[in-house]
């Protein structure tokens, strides 16, 4: 947040103050580089706020995302300006000023028009990207042609790998099996590497789609010609940024030399002057092209060689004294030829054959799972906007509705974006009232993963987007960091970011910035130790430190990789520090969760031999080695077989038959309960939740919800896959700590007031060699070329593949000084580097250390780490003691039920909760009874698991149908639901005795009051209301009650507390005195 006029002091104006009074001109559209710390979102809240004030309807704004958290603080920041200035008067602040003058004259034309937007916030039309291409793709189901989005899946690999092999079956059938073997035989004949590779292009398809359909009939002629522009485009930047002299120069020795020329005189020079690995020659020799020194007779030809020879060096030093010709020159041995061979052509031309198959046999297979992914979502809404010489209905529409446009973290546009944008404004002119704003930081643009292209910043800023020229601004001030890290910023990163922008390359040059917040005399620090449990105990010794003199600050670990995260978790543990990893430990790492998996393969599958080793040796049971030995002799039996007569030691016996209790009641079970319902007795029955140190009940939350999906993603359960599953889920622990963990990325968007970068010495390497490599080229003049190259045959070399092979390393590169950035600008006090190195050994080049070194102050590490080593933690068997008990009638046949009907209420409840959260997620709005019913299908998925008869399934769909149906037109669940003030659903909270609790709906209300809110589905039945108002008060009170005292200690808004119950439409309130009344009559 911005700081006050009155806190900069009464001599000290903001450097770019002008620049942010400009934009807020509405008649004007702008690009605003906003560097880190520099105000960002509120200046978007400005800008916005000053659009409201003169637009006849709200929804003629549209604001961009890219996270549902931005979208949802920018909303909030929206409201909460707006309800300062109507319960607030004047501030005395010249910045709180500004915004609360814009807020005054939005409430004006609010209550002119009678837009309610306070009681109506959805018609602040403020979106994800995601979201508003999913708008538009359900608006014309038909035009888009992907029919109404049911759901839309992050995790597509399972779909794409499905497409492939529809290909590959139906290559005979349709025709194409000569095309298919063009690339087999490319492959020797590989199917497996193939079908992997091809779909990881169906993952980039919305990259290379649109071109082959564009271009299809003349795809040689547009690649050729792409590559000549390339050499065109990068010989000419090179020249022209030679002086004149120096290029006449350079000629005039080259023609002195005997060398055999090159293509062109720049790559005659890159020869002649510059090492393999772009270095400047330090001496010339017979092999650049001088007479050889036995040829030299008399000492004229020696003093003219040597002339020769000083005339090099001293070109070598004027060329490297012109900004960025070095990496120019050096760049220009990489660059492609002029035409594809005869060869890739071949290959690449049955890509461009079979690739649009693969992407409609994809298209078959989201239609027959009623899901999608992203990509197919972008391609799906522009599609729906048609092209620019034929735009639609839809297109038309919205050019009419739309206004202006906001987008925010516009440096992470991908050319899709860039494309739907363009669609968008096609038909706006200068000086019509139309506005685009874009605002970004080209220097924080570290998501090329996500195909965001920093090169399209540039290409708008300079050059604008169709007939839009947005005029450039940039913010200077830093509102984050003390002075003495905002000046280390802009000494180190000037040298360390390229020094010109290239936006074909993706270099961005540094932008320097204005420290506004006083010196603390704490200058960043690199400390480098000779082995890594040094490091790590060096961590954790500034993270104690840090905690003991700053008890209330918080502190972060980022890292590039979450391996280099592992190390450090034990450290922090050895201390007994406690800390929050956020999306660094997989779940499928945890002990508890192997032995989880364990219980359902023994479960699933009699003779998996392995998978019954583990559980009869997990901590439940504990059978020592010898005993699990014993028991596996008879090979010819399944070991549940030789269970049953097994007879072992006393202790070991015990163990057994306790165990072999629970299992069998649980096998008996397995064809009329699902395998989840089955696994979590058992996880109950053998007290597993007591047994691992550590917290694992978030974990084995999330491990049950996976199964849960799994169960009802097909009937029969593949534990391959579930496990596979498992790898992407992360274990977060919501602890509420001071410490974070987490990657770079994540901190994107975050500060904190310590910020510690360990193993700054390694470097993430890339080396993938996907099936066609591609690179988007954007045009000086606007839009975007696209450059492809199949991989090459084992063996052999192609040099379009290398240059961009070579291309990509370059970006990365770039990319990497970017992320180095957004890491150090996290810290607002102190920040500190860590590093493992040897003594004798350099930095590895490219590394965090590399950039760094020349400019820090550096620390030597001696610590004597044997001491602080922690200890591997041992998980321990129950005591026999503690054995479950287990008696005899709940395993002998019929004596032994599991009702179904609590499972099926059970089941109903999570239901009804996961759309509620996904309603309060989307907004009401973005709900109807059609998309009610769009449900059916997942839900009748979920509720086979509990092999309900058909009345009993058309039931429970009718309870839900009917439920959420009601929700959507009742007030009270609108209220709930809407966007409001440090909303969240699902929200995790931590008890006083460290149980973890979920609250279903959490926000703070318009009056300042937070509310904390849990749905239960029980339905009043023959009860009257009253009376199951009454037990429901009783029931659920004191659970409430512990809610509200831990969130009180985190917030200082009052809390009040409430049930809702979705099936009944019942507001239920619950206040202390009510509850005493309730219990006194009970």
């Amino acid at each position: 947040m911005l700081l006050s006029q009155a806190k900069l002091g009464a001599n000290m104006t903001l450097k770019d103050a002008q620049a942010r009074q400009t934009a807020l001109d509405i008649r004007e559209s702008f690009i605003v580089q906003a560097p880190a710390g520099s105000g960002k979102t509120e200046l978007l809240t400005q800008r916005f706020l000053a659009l409201l004030a003169t637009v006849e309807k709200p929804e003629s704004i549209l604001a961009i995302t890219f996270t549902r958290k931005a979208a949802q603080e920018m909303r909030e920041r929206i409201l909460d300006r707006l309800k300062m200035a109507a319960n607030s008067g004047d501030p005395q602040e010249a910045h709180a000023q500004t915004t609360y003058r814009l807020a005054k004259a939005v409430l004006t034309q609010n209550t002119e028009r009678g837009w309610q937007l306070l009681d109506n916030p959805r018609r602040l039309k403020i979106q994800t990207i995601d979201s508003f291409c999913a708008e538009l793709a359900n608006t014309l189901p038909l035009t888009s042609e992907l029919g109404a989005i049911n759901q839309v899946t992050e995790k597509p690999w399972a779909h794409y790998q499905q497409a492939i092999q529809s290909l590959v079956n139906d290559a005979e059938r349709d025709g194409y099996a000569d095309t298919l073997t063009t690339l087999l035989l490319h492959l020797d004949n590989n199917l497996r590497h193939l079908s992997r590779l091809m779909s990881e292009m169906l993952a980039t398809r919305d990259q290379w789609l649109p071109y082959v359909y564009a271009h299809k009939g003349h795809l040689k002629a547009t690649a050729d010609s792409v590559l000549a522009n390339i050499n065109q485009q990068q010989l000419a930047q090179l020249e022209s940024a030679i002086p004149e002299n120096i290029k006449k120069q350079a000629q005039g020795l080259l023609n002195a030399l005997t060398i055999e020329p090159g293509t062109t005189l720049w790559h005659s020079l890159r020869a002649l002057l510059m090492t393999q690995d772009g270095q400047w020659r330090k001496t010339f020799t017979a092999q650049q092209g001088l007479p050889s020194t036995a040829s030299l007779k008399t000492a004229a030809e020696k003093d003219t060689v040597k002339a020769l020879k000083a005339q090099l060096l001293a070109l070598c030093e004027a060329l490297d004294a012109t900004e960025d010709v070095k990496d120019r020159l050096a760049r220009v041995s990489e660059l492609p030829p002029e035409a594809h061979s005869h060869s890739q052509w071949h290959v690449l031309q049955a890509l461009f054959d079979l690739l649009p198959i693969a992407a409609a046999k994809l298209r078959l297979v989201w239609f027959s799972h009623s899901t999608v992914d992203f990509t197919e979502v972008h391609l799906a809404a522009l599609h729906a906007l048609g092209q620019f010489e034929a735009p639609s209905d839809l297109a038309l529409a919205l050019d009419y509705q739309l206004q202006h446009i906001l987008v925010d973290e516009f440096q992470d546009t991908s050319s899709n974006q860039h494309h739907l944008l363009a669609l968008l404004t096609q038909a706006w002119q200068a000086g019509d009232g139309r506005t685009l704003f874009c605002v970004g930081d080209p220097m924080q643009s570290i998501y090329r993963f996500r195909h965001a292209e920093v090169g399209l910043f540039l290409s708008v800023k300079d050059y604008g987007l169709g007939e839009i020229k947005p005029k450039f601004l940039a913010l200077s001030s830093n509102f984050r960091s003390q002075a003495d890290l905002v000046n280390w910023f802009n000494q180190s990163f000037q040298a360390i970011f390229p020094q010109l922008s290239d936006l074909q390359l993706g270099a961005v040059h540094y932008h320097a910035a204005a420290p506004i917040k006083p010196s603390e005399n704490q200058a960043p620090r690199l400390c480098i130790a000779h082995d890594e449990p040094s490091e790590a105990a060096h961590i954790a010794t500034l993270v104690e430190d840090t905690l003991n003199t700053h008890p209330n600050e918080r502190i972060a670990i980022l890292v590039r990789a979450k391996s280099q995260a592992l190390l450090i978790f034990d450290a922090l543990r050895a201390r007994q520090i406690p800390f929050k990893a956020t999306d660094i430990q997989p779940l499928a790492s945890k002990p508890w969760v192997l032995d989880a998996c364990s219980l359902l393969r023994a479960v699933l599958h009699l003779d998996d031999r392995t998978a019954w080793l583990a559980t009869l040796r997990a901590p439940w049971c504990g059978l020592t080695l010898n005993s699990l030995f014993a028991l596996s002799k008879n090979r010819e039996n399944t070991l549940w077989e030789n269970i049953q007569y097994a007879e072992l030691c006393d202790d070991e016996q015990t163990r057994l038959q306790s165990v072999k209790a629970a299992l069998e009641t649980a096998l008996n079970f397995r064809q009329q309960l699902s395998y989840s319902e089955i696994l979590l007795y058992l996880w109950s029955t053998l007290k597993a939740d007591t047994l691992y140190a550590g917290s694992q009940r978030n974990d084995m939350t999330a491990f049950f919800k996976l199964l849960r999906q799994e169960e009802a993603r097909t009937p029969l359960l593949d534990a391959d896959r579930f496990e596979r599953e498992l790898q992407g889920i992360f274990s977060n622990s919501d602890e509420d700590s001071l410490v974070e963990i987490m990657t770079i990325h994540k901190s994107k968007g975050l500060e904190f007031d310590t910020v510690i970068i360990p193993a700054c010495q390694k470097r993430t390497l890339k080396t993938d060699s996907p099936l066609l490599l591609h690179a988007e080229f954007p045009r000086e003049n606007d839009g975007v070329d696209l450059l492809l190259s199949p991989l090459p045959a084992r063996g052999d070399d192609d040099a379009v593949y290398r240059y961009l092979q070579s291309l990509n390393k370059q970006k990365d590169e770039f990319e990497n000084c970017r992320l180095l950035y957004v890491a150090a600008t996290r810290a607002k006090k102190r920040l500190y580097f860590t590093a493992t190195l040897d003594e004798d050994k350099n930095a590895t080049r490219h590394s965090f250390l590399d950039y760094i070194q020349e400019h820090i102050q550096t620390d030597t590490i001696e610590l004597d780490t044997s001491d602080t080593q922690p200890k591997p933690a041992l998980v321990r068997r129950l005591n026999t003691d503690n054995l479950p008990k287990i008696e005899p009638k709940l395993f002998q046949g019929d004596q032994f039920e599991l009702t179904v009907e609590p499972q099926r209420a059970a089941l109903i409840g999570e239901l009804l909760h996961e759309a509620l959260e996904q309603i309060s997620h989307d907004g009401v709005a973005q709900w109807s009874e059609q998309r009610i019913h769009a449900q059916r299908d997942y839900w009748l998925s979920r509720l086979n698991t509990l092999g309900l008869n058909e009345d009993e399934l058309q039931r429970a769909i009718a309870t839900l149908t009917s439920g959420l149906t009601h929700c959507l037109s009742d007030e009270k669940a609108q209220w709930i639901l809407q966007p409001h003030k440090e909303a969240a659903s699902e929200f995790a909270v931590t008890l006083p005795n460290g149980e973890k609790r979920v609250i279903d709906r959490t926000f703070v209300d318009e009056h300042g009051t937070r509310w904390i809110i849990d749905y239960k589905s029980a339905q009043c039945g023959n009860l009257a209301l009253n009376t199951f108002l009454d037990k429901q008060t009783v029931q659920y009170a004191a659970q409430l009650y512990e809610y509200r005292d831990i969130v009180s200690a985190m917030y200082p808004e009052p809390v009040k507390l409430a049930l809702y119950f979705p099936l009944e439409q019942l507001w239920l309130p619950i206040n202390k005195q009510h509850t005493q009344d309730q219990q006194g009559k009970r």
